[in-house]
């Protein structure tokens, strides 16, 4: 089993009925459809303002998390939830991608996202690096059209998508996956913490819902 965790914002609402203050809160999590899920859990970041607050009863429907028993009368801007899911895998890796509309490199990013799993798990770190950098290259060409990796970026960063921290990340490990070639035999291979923090942001990046992307 494994576990993986998802920050919800920007709820839609639902009332439950027109005499009550009570609201179905809803969130959408677009590549949710791809895990397999044993069981999972809601915490709301607002429970403690929250006077009517009653444990969260929730409900996974496809990509979107239904909270029940809301109180509608809590400020907009509160209301974020994060969902922990227990999962048995990915049932399909092409539905990481949900935003992606091309085909053929929806494909393909599905068998670099496996391959990257694969490596991650296996602690095949050099592996995992250019896998799991060829995701990253593959989602920003898909959001930004840009043919250089360096230009994507740039361009990531310009928009808010990544931080200048996380910009300088991936700039490494654009370097560190061009070390595969023979003549740069001398430069250092991929890490253990390259790699674990490459993942942290991978798997924001894959998780992030793409549709509301700033360009």
């Amino acid at each position: 089993m494994k576990t993986t965790v998802f920050k919800l914002i920007d709820p839609i609402f639902e009332m439950v009925d027109e005499n009550s203050d009570l609201v179905k809160e809803i969130y959408i999590a677009p590549t949710l459809p791809a895990y397999a899920i044993l069981n999972s859990e809601v915490e709301r970041s607002c429970e403690t303002i929250d006077l009517m607050y009653m444990p969260a009863r929730h409900e996974v429907s496809i990509d979107r998390i239904i909270i029940d028993g809301v109180n509608s009368l809590l400020p907009t801007e509160v209301r974020s939830a994060t969902l922990t899911v227990n999962y048995s895998g990915i049932r399909d890796y092409k539905l990481l991608f949900p935003q992606v509309t091309n085909k053929r490199l929806k494909e393909r990013l599905g068998q670099f996202a496996e391959e990257a799993e694969i490596a991650f798990d296996a602690g095949a770190w050099m592996s995992f690096t250019i896998m799991a950098a060829s995701v990253l290259e593959g989602l920003l060409f898909d959001v930004y059209e840009k043919y250089h990796f360096h230009e994507l970026i740039d361009l990531a960063n310009e928009n808010g998508a990544i931080t200048n921290d996380e910009a300088d990340l991936l700039n490494n490990v654009r370097e560190i996956r061009n070390r595969v070639h023979a003549s740069k035999y001398k430069q250092s291979f991929s890490d253990r913490k390259v790699s674990n923090d490459l993942y942290v942001l991978y798997d924001r990046l894959i998780k992030k819902n793409w549709a509301k992307k700033d360009v």
